[in-house]
């Protein structure tokens, strides 16, 4: 049986499809989860690496340029530390106290063209053009 999300297209679709919205960095967690399953259930030989979230990110990128996913909009990435306006990392830099602007997680959602596509899912690189056919 051939693996449907041994490339992380497939699987970022699916995960669309099932949970309507999600950030990048969720989507990375689930695929690095499936990983691990898949991991465990396979040989030696045939184990999967992990991408990291850089790699991750940056496949993703490819499924925005083909318009198969739009971001529908932004949430702080870390909510425990009160209101966006109180948003921000505090690190000690030259022994004063600053604060760095907080991160903003991304949400996308499939398009209507993600959700009918099925060859750029699987090879982004190629659709958009950069292997040749």
């Amino acid at each position: 049986m051939r693996d449907q999300f041994k490339r992380p297209g497939q699987f970022i679709r699916k995960y669309l499809i099932d949970h309507r919205e999600a950030s990048v960095s969720e989507m990375h967690q689930a695929f690095k989860e499936h990983v691990n399953l898949r991991n465990v259930a396979h040989a030696k030989g045939d184990k999967l690496r992990k991408p990291t979230y850089a790699s991750f990110y940056a496949y993703f990128r490819h499924f925005v340029k083909l318009e198969l996913v739009e971001r529908i909009g932004e949430t702080p990435a870390i909510d425990f530390m009160g209101p966006a306006e109180d948003m921000g990392f505090a690190y000690k830099s030259m022994g004063k106290w600053k604060v760095r602007s907080g991160a903003i997680k991304r949400i996308w959602k499939l398009t209507i063209k993600g959700e009918m596509e099925i060859d750029a899912w699987d090879d982004p690189i190629r659709a958009l053009g950069y292997r040749a056919h």
